[in-house]
């Protein structure tokens, strides 16, 4: 499967859910709690390269996902990605350690996931310990317009990963946390 999608920085989260009630979109998934462990070979080779390798956790769910590198010279972020669920993210865990995989960072979101039955993407609603943004997901065209109608240009797009946006955040602060997690 290939993803697309940017993200949206945004300061007022009360507004855009105002503003996506009156375009028609509607909740899908409630908001949740995501607990996010992602892991790399002791060497950092997967961080070095653009991969990812996680494991998300969603109440008694998880999540193993792999994404390959994204690709460069475009306007999104467009990359190779792979999943599987289970009932038990404690197998996934066991999984990969056995193989030799290291936890390096954890980061902690609540999501909401909005649909719009004629829409062929999603909009989700991240709430950080670093900042609210919307993520579009779905083709490049569809993201454009969506972002558009919600008020952004390709100007607004961030591409970067929770993790680079991160390591942004924690070059602002003297004593940043390892996590990005909430207290």
């Amino acid at each position: 499967m290939i993803e697309t999608e940017i993200k949206l920085r945004i300061a007022d989260i009360d507004g855009v859910k105002r503003q996506l009630r009156k375009l028609g979109w509607r909740v899908s998934v409630r908001r949740e709690i995501e607990r996010n462990f992602v892991y790399d070979r002791p060497d950092d080779s997967l961080f070095a390269s653009a991969r990812l390798l996680r494991i998300r956790q969603v109440g008694k769910r998880g999540w193993l996902t792999v994404k390959g590198p994204p690709q460069k010279g475009v306007v999104h972020k467009v990359r190779p990605e792979y999943e599987i669920e289970t009932a038990d993210p404690s197998v996934l865990i066991n999984m990969v350690e056995t193989l030799g995989f290291v936890l390096k960072w954890r980061y902690e979101k609540f999501r909401t996931t909005y649909r719009q039955a004629e829409e062929n993407g999603k909009i989700l609603l991240d709430e950080t310990p670093i900042g609210n943004f919307v993520e579009l997901e779905g083709t490049p065209d569809w993201i454009d317009a969506t972002a558009t109608k919600l008020g952004f240009d390709r100007s607004n797009y961030v591409k970067d990963s929770y993790r680079e946006l991160f390591i942004k955040y924690q070059r602002t602060l003297p004593n940043p946390p390892e996590h990005m997690v909430f207290e």
